[in-house]
């Protein structure tokens, strides 16, 4: 697994899954924060996308390490003007 991705497209905003962060862009601009539990995340994935897959949990660890692993990156790089992942 590279990252875990799920979106979902509304009339009126717009949502992204991607690993441990979660982002709404909507008429009041975008909104970012980092999902901090396993229990956070699949009830995120339940409510906010409509996907009830329990056996997700079982993703947890590879996401929380692939989140830690692209923050290390990012601060191994001086200069690098991209977004800081929290």
């Amino acid at each position: 697994m590279q990252n875990l991705v799920a979106q979902l497209r509304l009339p009126d905003a717009h949502r992204t899954l991607r690993g441990k962060v979660f982002s709404t862009v909507g008429a009041d601009g975008l909104s970012t924060r980092t999902v901090k539990s396993c229990d956070e995340f699949t009830a995120l994935l339940r409510d906010q996308f409509g996907l009830d897959v329990p056996e997700v949990a079982t993703l947890w660890p590879r996401i929380e390490q692939r989140h830690e692993d692209a923050r290390n990156q990012l601060r191994l790089r001086p200069g690098d003007s991209r977004a800081r992942l929290s």
